[in-house]
């Protein structure tokens, strides 16, 4: 754990910059009203919290009083998705704004000390933000040492439970640090990313979703709504490389058997509610601190996961389950959103939503647009061409009608087509059907001009 506290503060410049009405010098023994602070900003991330997972998405049986009550606070985007759906990628172009292609991060054992460079937290900082970061940083390594003014960061092998936080889980851990920073920030505006591991599986380990014994008793007895996609003839339809795939292997770990299915989507969604908790203490900590009003707080994840559907775990590939993230966002006081709701959001949104609430101008290299005023998204380009064996590359566009998928394939691709609004658990590809042939044209010319138009260089 570090601390650094930065000892920056706004000129009267960047004030005016940011929209701040400053006082006039009309004297020296003039009364000098205060100046209203700049808003503060929380990012609440999760990981591989599908959409569907919490009450605010209409969620009828999870337990997330806390995070529904953010939603009434602000606005639930119901359509928002990744750009690419993994961990490091996902992370990046949250901090950038920015497609992979762009950014370049695609594994897990390379960093670009630019990519951070170019995040919104060095952008605030540079302007007089306080800067922390406490959680799961998930972009490879090595972890920056100076790049926020306050750190508590891990990687994907952080067990939910060790000798290092006692008793408590991972969550709770790190919600105790971040009300604790919320409890001792300085005096001037602040940045703070609070990362969950949850509700990310364990990989490797016997008991892949370990929750909070606090909340072991929820679910026991809930009917889990399964999607038609949960059945043996959806994986059937298959191609033979997704049948193969590391989603097939991570199923049989977790769903393999009815009595596997039950515990790993109980304990799935207690993981959920752990997070659930911190969201309430950490906002509680704003609000006793009096800072709530004046905090843009947006809350959501690196990417969606399947819980068995298509008999697949995991994410990676273009399905619904995969890509599909909560949003909510919760504007500070005296700033609206004025973005319909039902638009297409992306991850890489988030960056340049950030810079417009807190004043400031996306670079030119920022391809996400402001969720505050700017989104008229009706289809978006997806990518994914991390290297595994196991995992196919693909690229796809999503429209609100239809989704095509490209995977690559050894110098060649395999096609599929959904129709979206006639079949919403995608369980009829109708890439070879006949009758759906001009619609499979259109989407390809889709592809190449959203491909062309998200890979261009700068």
């Amino acid at each position: 754990m570090e601390s650094n506290r930065s000892r920056s503060r706004f000129s009267r410049r960047e004030l005016l910059m940011m929209g701040v009405s400053l006082p006039i010098m009309v004297g020296a023994c003039a009364q000098i009203p205060k100046v209203e602070r700049p808003p503060n900003v929380l990012l609440i991330l999760t990981d591989d919290l599908r959409a569907d997972a919490i009450g605010a998405s209409g969620n009828s049986f999870a337990h997330t009083p806390n995070i529904d009550a953010l939603g009434r606070d602000g606005i639930v985007f119901p359509n928002a998705f990744v750009t690419t759906s993994i961990c490091p990628t996902s992370r990046a172009s949250i901090l950038t704004g920015e497609y992979a292609n762009r950014h370049g991060m695609w594994g897990f054992g390379e960093y670009d000390p630019d990519l951070v460079k170019r995040s919104f937290t060095t952008k605030l900082r540079e302007k007089g933000y306080h800067s922390s970061f406490i959680g799961k940083w998930g972009i490879g390594k090595p972890i920056p040492e100076d790049v926020f003014d306050f750190k508590y960061t891990f990687g994907n092998e952080k067990r939910y439970f060790s000798k290092e936080y006692g008793d408590k889980h991972l969550t709770q851990h790190i919600g105790d640090i971040a009300v604790a920073q919320i409890n001792n920030l300085p005096d001037q505006p602040f940045c703070m990313i609070y990362s969950t591991k949850a509700p990310h599986a364990q990989d490797g380990d016997p008991w892949p979703f370990q929750p909070s014994p606090d909340f072991n008793g929820q679910y026991q007895e809930t009917d889990f709504f399964l999607a038609p996609s949960v059945n043996k003839e959806s994986f059937e339809n298959l191609p033979d490389f997704l049948k193969q795939s590391e989603g097939r292997r991570r199923w049989e770990i977790r769903f393999g058997t009815q009595e596997k299915a039950k515990k790993s989507r109980s304990d799935y969604y207690r993981l959920v509610s752990g997070i659930d908790r911190e969201v309430g203490r950490i906002i509680e900590a704003l609000k006793n601190k009096g800072l709530y009003d004046n905090t843009l707080i947006i809350f959501s994840s690196d990417n969606g996961m399947m819980l068995g559907e298509h008999g697949l775990s995991g994410k990676w590939w273009m399905f619904e389950e995969s890509i599909r993230i909560p949003m909510i966002a919760k504007a500070p006081k005296g700033t609206s959103f004025t973005t319909d709701a039902s638009q297409q959001v992306l991850n890489i949104d988030i960056c340049p939503t950030i810079l417009e609430v807190c004043g400031l101008t996306p670079e030119d290299r920022v391809q996400g647009k402001s969720i505050l005023s700017s989104v008229t998204r009706t289809k978006f380009f997806y990518e994914h061409l991390f290297e595994n064996a196991t995992i196919v590359k693909s690229e796809g566009v999503r429209s609100e009608d239809h989704k095509y998928v490209r995977y690559l394939l050894d110098g060649t691709y395999y096609e599929s087509l959904f129709d979206l609004r006639a079949d919403p658990f995608e369980m009829q590809d109708l890439a070879r059907d006949e009758s759906a042939r001009e619609i499979l044209l259109d989407m390809r010319e889709t592809f190449e001009s959203l491909r062309l138009e998200a890979t261009s260089p700068l």
